[in-house]
């Protein structure tokens, strides 16, 4: 999660043990974090707009200002992400 973060040019504001925390992607008026990365689940929470999941979840969810950046670079190689509600992995 944090290397496709990098990759759509977004850093973190504040790392706290195994959280990275930034403005959030998915506004473009966000001034302050509210957007949490956990490092260890390589999951999401965006407080401001009371959504989360892993990463298929982020580019799934999406905004226009980041859709073209996530077709162009893409899911970094290596990843695994698991979806709980379908019952499967995907690796990438």
């Amino acid at each position: 999660m944090p290397e496709l973060l990098s990759r759509l040019g977004f850093e973190p504001t504040r790392r706290q043990g195994m959280y990275l925390w930034y403005r959030s992607p998915l506004r473009s008026s966000e001034t302050q974090a509210s957007f949490k990365v956990n490092t260890q689940w390589n999951s999401w929470y965006d407080f401001g707009e009371g959504a989360g999941g892993n990463i298929i979840d982020f580019v799934m969810k999406g905004s226009p200002q980041n859709s073209g950046k996530i077709v162009r670079y893409g899911v970094p190689k290596g990843l695994t992400a698991s979806r709980s509600d379908v019952g499967g992995t995907l690796n990438i």
